[in-house]
C-alpha cells in the first residue's frame, strides 16, 4: 500500500470517527498551509486533539509535496479540513469535508 493511500486513509478515518472535544475554541486560521482556503476560522482543539496550531506546522509540511503533485484539485482543501475544521458561525462543532469530497480525493488519489 503506497504511502499516499495510507495518509488518505488515515484522513479519512480521523474525519469519520473524530473527537469534538466540549472545550474547542472558534480561532483564525495560521497553519500556513491552510492560509489560502475558503474558510478563516477553525476549531482548536481539533478532532486529532491537537490543543493548538503551532502542534500541526510540522504535520501538515509532510503532505506539501502530495499537494504539488496537483494529484486532486481538492485534496489541499481535504487536508486543511482534517487538520484545522471550518468553525461556522452559530455551529456547536466544527464542519470537516462532505463524503462527496472525500470520496473524489481517495478515488482519484495518486495510484
Amino acid at each position: 500500500m503506497s504511502l499516499v493511500k495510507n495518509c488518505l486513509i488515515n484522513l479519512q478515518f480521523t474525519i469519520a470517527f473524530g473527537f469534538q472535544a466540549s472545550r474547542s475554541r472558534c480561532e483564525p486560521i495560521e497553519i500556513p498551509l491552510c492560509k489560502d482556503i475558503p474558510y478563516k476560522y477553525t476549531y482548536f482543539p481539533n478532532s486529532l486533539l491537537q490543543p493548538d496550531q503551532q502542534s500541526l506546522q510540522t504535520q501538515t509540511e509532510h503532505f506539501k509535496p502530495l499537494i504539488k503533485t496537483n494529484c486532486n484539485p481538492h485534496i489541499k482543501f481535504f487536508i486543511c479540513s482534517v487538520f484545522a475544521p471550518m468553525c461556522p458561525e452559530h455551529m456547536p462543532q466544527a464542519v470537516t469535508s462532505c463524503r462527496s469530497v472525500c470520496e473524489e480525493v481517495l478515488i482519484n488519489r495518486v495510484s
